[in-house]
């Protein structure tokens, strides 16, 4: 099974090996290794998320940015009608798939093997733990999984006085009850708490960050936990 681009699951059942930060016997030889096996390990992470999402979501970004571009330079009005009618309106797709990004990336940092029913609590915890968003608490982070992940995701649409908008100074905005989110702002600090995440992996040497990312990528690649029943 390939985990990212050139990159199986028997790979990383190799790469592993190498990864435990708790051994305590460690040589400055061995030290080496581990430094060099985590960082291919983040790179594999970091190719399987921007190929499957991040860049995705850019091109999308890049195609709605040069058909506004597009739209806006054209004088004759049969013309603009025709580009609008074409252009893309890509802010449900790339919430949809940043929302994706949001509880992967929480359920790595949780170690998390099972998403079933553990959607809603992993966006709370990723909106509210992590600064890039300034969501200062859970009940505002379940509005806005229930009006935006929710809504998108299951309906394709968002309910009453709820919009998506690449307009507007914040992330968020709450007018009297509309409600606004800023696509763009989003996909920045989704962008933002990935790569410093990924950051956090490479610095935080014995810490529990690693186990838990070593435990989703062993229940991603099939490798059972110690202790868990096979079959």
């Amino acid at each position: 099974m390939e985990i990212a681009p050139g990159v199986s699951d028997v790979y990383w059942e190799k790469l592993r090996q190498y990864l435990d930060p708790s051994d305590p016997d460690r040589t400055a030889t061995l030290e080496n290794v581990m430094i060099k096996a985590w960082d291919k390990a983040i790179e594999i992470f970091k190719l399987r998320i921007e190929t499957r999402f991040i860049k995705p979501i850019n091109l999308l970004l890049k195609i709605h940015e040069y058909h506004k571009n597009s739209f806006e330079n054209e004088s004759n009005p049969e013309t603009r009608a025709s580009i609008n009618l074409e252009r893309i309106r890509p802010g449900f797709a790339t919430l949809a798939l940043d929302f994706i990004i949001l509880e992967t990336i929480q359920g790595f940092r949780q170690g998390k093997r099972n998403h079933d029913h553990e959607s809603k609590d992993l966006i709370k915890a990723a909106l509210v733990r992590n600064k890039e968003f300034s969501v200062k608490s859970y009940d505002v982070a379940e509005d806005i999984y229930k009006e935006y992940r929710c809504q998108v995701t299951h309906k394709g649409q968002t309910d009453g006085k709820v919009t998506i908008s690449d307009k507007g100074s914040n992330l968020f905005e709450n007018n009297d009850g509309e409600k606004m989110l800023n696509r763009t702002k989003f996909h920045e600090a989704v962008c933002d708490s990935f790569y410093r995440y990924c950051r956090e992996l490479k610095y935080q040497d014995k810490s529990r960050l690693r186990k838990n990312f070593i435990n989703k990528m062993d229940s991603i690649c099939g490798i059972k936990e110690k202790g868990e029943v096979v079959g």
